[in-house]
């Protein structure tokens, strides 16, 4: 009985090695500019299906659009790319605005009673 066990928790351990460098290697690393596309989508999205009025939809495109200056401003200053301090305050202001607009979008299709 031990060994069948032992031979079990030797299988386990085997693949689930296997599916999890089968699942990071499946996972799309996304850069700045990737989620900055994803986000207006999201946002574009939201505003066809009347989850976003046009002024919300049109004051995260603006906090975006503010972000993209923001890139541009980090990257003259650094030869053209942005540092990793500076990416890690772009995802934090890019997070922020993911939040936002998931709130905005859930508060429209809670039906308050």
């Amino acid at each position: 009985m031990k060994q069948k066990i032992i031979v079990l928790l030797m299988l386990v351990t085997m693949f689930s090695g296997v599916c999890a460098t089968e699942v990071c290697a499946a996972k799309k690393k996304y850069s700045v500019y990737d989620r900055q596309v994803e986000l207006r989508k999201k946002v574009e999205a939201g505003q066809k299906k009347n989850e976003l009025t046009a002024k919300e939809a049109n004051g995260l495109n603006g906090d975006l659009d503010d972000i993209t200056s923001s890139i541009e401003k980090m990257k003259s200053k650094n030869a053209g790319k942005l540092s990793y301090k500076d990416e890690g305050k772009i995802e934090k202001r890019l997070n922020k605005i993911s939040l936002t607009l998931s709130k905005k979008e859930l508060a429209k299709r809670v039906i308050a009673h």
